[in-house]
């Protein structure tokens, strides 16, 4: 009742492609302050470390990484913004979408984890997004 997130897919097929490749648009909307939310909002300073350390740990716990070599995850799960700019507010945490090719070849898919708020706890402003986070 007080925010909605949304992630759009966008999908591209140039002449000559073999396969499409898709994108995600993401927003974040405050219903109640009639905004919509960014990070500044939402994270602390030391949000894009927590990001990136979970997920090279998902990735590394959750997937066998045949056909994709370790710099190609790293260099995806860098702590940068140009890294994490797909991210939706979800009931269980933080859900992060990866671009197709950001962190292994197309063949590897274009992966998806939800970073729980537990995770979080010590990068998210508290009520920042809803006015109460659940499950810190």
């Amino acid at each position: 009742e007080r925010l909605i997130s949304l992630r759009l897919t966008h999908s591209v097929m140039a002449l000559g492609q073999m396969h499409p490749i898709n994108y995600y648009e993401t927003i974040n909307y405050n219903l109640q302050r009639g905004r919509i939310l960014n990070k500044r909002d939402i994270f602390r300073n030391g949000y894009l470390k927590v990001f990136s350390r979970y997920s090279r740990t998902f990735v590394h716990e959750n997937y066998d990484l045949t056909g994709t070599t370790e710099e190609w995850l790293k260099e995806g799960t860098e702590a940068k913004q140009s890294n994490f700019p797909n991210w939706n507010i979800v009931p269980e945490g933080i859900l992060i979408a990866f671009e197709d090719y950001q962190i292994g070849s197309h063949s590897f898919g274009q992966l998806e984890l939800i970073i729980p708020y537990s995770e979080l706890s010590a990068v998210l402003k508290p009520n920042a997004a809803t006015g109460k986070f659940v499950n810190l």
